[in-house]
């Protein structure tokens, strides 16, 4: 197909490069081949190069951790925790999970920061969150290493916060899309006053993308506020694209009570890369907004059962809002003196990209953990 030309009437974008399929099986086609290993994409991918840290973010996030152990004085403080899980979802089968969290005793105002994960079934062990990190005031932190990339509420909490352990559906989207995930950082992150955060980041990962995070934050009230920003300047199949993405939150979570509401929306690298490919240079513009709601029975010191529900609803093309994917999640999740007990049950469904857009429904996802939190 010409450079310039678009797409026949009635062709997807991911169709046109999928010749002899139609329409109507394109779209789970290509989603399928998007979440294959990274093994198992085929040649000419570029995601096949994208690798979670390379050599030089680990060298450097190596050489940035050794002061600040030698400080410590062999006086570090462990946390994490062990999980055995069951998963039907894109795979399907158990896992035995454990990380464990390595904070030093400040010296100087410095600590060091380390966190390892290990998955038995999948054979692998990895360095998650490895930085150095200086207060040198009451109000003023800084922090230089290998860490989480923060766009929205779920990525600034982390998993022991999260209602679920596997994230919601629309920052799955974003992990695809490499929006979220852990890269090299320098983060600066201000405290004007008590309950107002200020949080700016700048991050490069082992794709050579390069961004910039702003985050502003405010807490002072029974229900906080708080939005994110990212502009990024992400390596496609041929060169570089600027994106953006854009996470607006409003939250209130208390002892027995959770309630959540957030609005992402950003250009989806990927898309705007096949889309400029076939000859059409608009980019394409994702958006969804994300609740859930859960309530703590029976509250005690050592014990509570949270029933919960969480539904997210994303349009993966402005330019074409039929084609959109509905995930909701009930879950119940029962804490026990350190022991988390979790089932979830998702529906998520899809529409086609073309007429008649029928929903291609996948149901139901699951996911039991049992989780001792040390």
């Amino acid at each position: 197909m010409p450079s310039n030309s678009r797409p026949p009437t009635g062709t997807s974008r991911r169709s046109a490069l999928l010749p002899g399929l139609p329409a109507s099986v394109a779209l789970p086609v290509t989603r399928r081949l998007r979440r294959l290993p990274p093994t198992s994409r085929p040649p000419g991918d570029e995601r096949v190069r994208r690798r979670p840290v390379s050599v030089l973010a680990a060298c450097v996030a190596g050489l940035t951790l050794a002061p600040g152990l030698a400080l410590a004085d062999n006086e570090v403080e462990v946390d994490g925790w062990i999980s055995s899980s069951y998963e039907i979802r894109d795979r399907i089968g158990p896992e035995a999970d454990v990380l464990v969290e390595l904070e030093t005793d400040r010296v100087y105002d410095v600590e060091a920061v380390i966190e390892l994960r290990g998955r038995a079934f999948r054979q692998r062990a990895e360095f998650r969150d490895t930085f150095v990190d200086w207060k040198p005031s009451k109000r003023l932190r800084l922090q230089l290493g290998f860490n989480r990339k923060r766009l929205g509420l779920e990525y600034e909490q982390g998993r022991r916060k999260r209602l679920t352990a596997p994230r919601s559906f629309i920052y799955r989207e974003m992990e695809e899309m490499g929006i979220v995930g852990r890269q090299l950082n320098f983060r600066v992150v201000g405290k004007p006053k008590d309950g107002l955060i200020t949080d700016l980041s700048l991050g490069t990962d082992g794709s050579r993308n390069a961004n910039l995070l702003v985050r502003v934050a405010d807490e002072r009230g029974s229900v906080s506020y708080g939005t994110w920003g990212l502009v990024e300047r992400h390596r496609v199949d041929k060169g570089f694209i600027f994106v953006w993405a854009q996470a607006l939150s409003a939250w209130h979570i208390s002892p027995t009570n959770r309630a959540v509401v957030e609005l992402i929306a950003g250009i989806d690298p990927f898309e705007t890369d096949l889309a400029r490919q076939l000859g059409d240079g608009d980019r394409v513009f994702f958006a969804g907004p994300k609740v859930e709601v859960a309530r703590k029975l029976f509250a005690s010191e050592t014990f509570a059962i949270e029933p919960f529900v969480q539904s997210s609803f994303v349009f993966h093309d402005a330019s074409a809002l039929d084609h959109n994917t509905l995930q909701v999640l009930f879950g119940v999740n029962t804490h026990f003196r350190g022991l988390l007990f979790a089932i979830h049950v998702e529906y998520l469904g899809t529409t086609n990209r073309t007429p008649p857009h029928d929903r291609i429904t996948r149901w139901p996802n699951a996911f039991s953990e049992v989780r001792f939190h040390f």
